[in-house]
């Protein structure tokens, strides 16, 4: 059970010391994960010892704590145990590691970025033809935005854009129909989200296309 707690961690947790005094250390952990984790403290409490959580064979495991919102967020836990007469304790260091997971993911997709250009780039001198580099190019970018499938359009010389006969991606019968109408749109500069971003020269990322007459809706 929580003995004690400082200031730190109750601002962490979003909890007032009289809210958790008491209180079993699951509290803190997300759903999903008490149970192993009562099973791990029970374990550890037989030969209590210095340790980082979550260390299995040279590798860390991801750990994750729950605020008093429910709000999950990764955790660093160094478990130390104190012994006083014949109680032990144990002093438990929590680190909120938010930020340098966030600055991590941000690197990582940077580096994926850099190596999937590097590799279109390649790709697009070594192709025998347009169409394969096209074919290459349209294949990495859908896997790698994650796509379900991807279409390509290309600048003509009145500076219209027209779709070429080039897919990327499982066709179901379900895209059907916005494979053959997307193969007989054409768009002109500033028309719809492809004239728009033609225009720009920077890409625009969109959820939801809201309600522009230049821009070609579901339905219409």
């Amino acid at each position: 059970r929580i003995t004690m707690l400082n200031q730190r961690a109750l601002r962490m947790f979003g909890y007032t010391s009289d809210e958790l005094l008491g209180k079993n250390i699951e509290i803190l952990v997300p759903g999903a994960k008490r149970e192993g984790h009562q099973q791990f403290r029970q374990g550890y409490m037989q030969n209590p010892v210095p340790r980082s959580m979550g260390l299995r064979q040279s590798l860390q495991l991801e750990l994750s704590a729950q605020r008093k919102d429910g709000s999950a967020f990764p955790v660093e836990i160094t478990l130390n145990p104190v012994r006083a007469e014949q109680t032990v304790f144990i002093l438990t260091i929590v680190r909120d590691v938010s930020e340098r997971k966030q600055r991590e993911r941000e690197s990582h997709e940077q580096n994926e970025l850099v190596r999937l250009l590097q590799d279109i780039a390649i790709a697009a001198n070594e192709a025998t033809s347009v169409q394969s580099a096209v074919q290459y190019t349209l294949d990495r970018l859908r896997v790698y935005l994650g796509w379900p499938i991807g279409h390509a359009l290309v600048i003509e010389e009145d500076t219209s854009l027209s779709p070429v006969m080039i897919w990327s991606g499982e066709m179901k019968d379900s895209y059907a129909v916005f494979r053959a109408v997307s193969d007989a749109l054409r768009f002109q500069q500033g028309e719809g989200l492809p004239g728009t971003v033609l225009v720009s020269g920077q890409p625009i990322w969109m959820t939801n296309i809201p309600e522009r007459p230049d821009f070609l809706l579901v339905g219409d």
